[in-house]
């Protein structure tokens, strides 16, 4: 908050000398420069429709969004803040059904730049979140950051293309915790030993000892935090004032702070490293502007694996493996994993926004 109370008290001692500066424009007369919208709206996941048992996973929630804008006194220059509130209405696969639940706050700058290329006309801006939702307290998240660069140009009077990069970090206070090493509860073997095991098997670089160099713990990682880079691409069509169409598709990628050992406690399956992943995602909407002041919007978004695994041994008609060859990883199509539709994370969304 202190950080918060900084940057407004320096911006509006920066708006009072308006005049002095002349990077700074003029409102016009009569301009508003604080903006907003509230949108509300409802989801509904992709297990509601499927029939699989395993798969089938009813998810019905509505969602309350409350979005500010605020034009600085710089040319190009805003700063945007969200908050939202979400409700799961079924008794699906969140913990707290029927509850009240809000998101972290998320603060945007938006900073113009001068460069263009191909056509395409730049923006940046930079990102952080304040850590008020019930999840990121208990995982002691302290903030999340990013950055993000793109662009957008128009071809014609009905296309427009926009394209981008982000880079986003998760901060936690706590990257490392100490574990205590308590005797666990007694069994008795197959042949009968009466064995007391500890609660914790530490890893040799995990130890932790007192000054006698007894083992009193295990110093292991705390909240898996990581570093994403998400590059995307939206095309939207207008073929009126009233209605618009988009197509967005988008490469997420993951890397993990901690990095898995490979030691006698390792799983045979488990990969070491670094952990890391890549998902992809694209949406399909529809949008109605019946005012100035109120829209609707119809969404499909749909998120899944990057790649897939091929093993590629060669099987008989019977199923049975009769040569065993070193497998693969290949992409899978951008907005749909149509070999295991069980993996994709989907859900329809209808949404009212209105503006003021």
């Amino acid at each position: 908050m202190l950080r918060l109370l900084s940057a407004s008290v320096l911006l509006v001692g920066a708006a009072a000398s308006a005049s002095d500066n002349p990077a700074v424009t003029t409102q016009p007369k009569g301009s508003f420069p604080i903006s907003g919208s509230v949108t509300w709206g409802h989801s509904l996941g992709q297990g509601s429709f499927v029939q699989n048992y395993y798969a089938r996973d009813a998810s019905y929630s509505q969602s309350l969004g409350l979005n500010g804008f605020w034009s600085l006194p710089w040319k190009g220059f805003s700063l945007s803040a969200r908050q939202s509130w979400s409700m799961e209405l079924t008794t699906g696969g969140v913990m707290r059904n029927h509850e009240l639940n809000y998101g972290d706050i998320g603060l945007t700058l938006n900073i113009p730049t001068n460069l263009s290329l191909f056509g395409f006309r730049s923006r940046a801006s930079i990102g952080a979140g304040i850590p008020v939702s019930k999840v990121s307290r208990f995982m002691g998240k302290m903030t999340g950051v990013s950055g993000t660069f793109g662009g957008s140009r128009k071809f014609g009077d009905k296309w427009r293309v926009s394209l981008g990069a982000s880079v986003s970090r998760a901060i936690y206070t706590e990257r490392a915790r100490t574990v205590t090493m308590n005797e666990g509860r007694e069994f008795i073997d197959s042949a009968g030993n009466t064995l007391t095991p500890y609660n914790q098997i530490c890893r040799a670089e995990e130890v932790i000892k007192d000054p006698s160099g007894a083992v009193t713990g295990c110093l292991v990682s705390g909240v898996n935090g990581s570093f994403g880079v998400t590059s995307f691409l939206t095309v939207i069509y207008n073929p009126s004032k009233k209605w618009s169409y988009s197509l967005s598709t988008g490469l997420i990628q993951s890397f993990k702070d901690h990095s898995l050992p490979d030691d006698q406690f390792t799983s045979s399956y488990a990969t070491t490293g670094i952990g890391r992943s890549e998902l992809t995602q694209g949406s399909l909407g529809v949008g109605y502007k019946y005012s100035k002041r109120l829209s609707f919007t119809l969404r499909t978004t749909s998120r899944q694996s990057a790649l897939f695994w091929s093993s590629n041994d060669v099987i008989d008609e019977n199923g049975n493996v009769t040569e065993a060859r070193p497998g693969s990883w290949y992409p899978n199509f951008p907005w749909w994993d149509f070999r295991t539709p069980g993996n994709n994370f989907s859900s329809f969304s209808a949404d009212a926004s209105y503006s003021f």
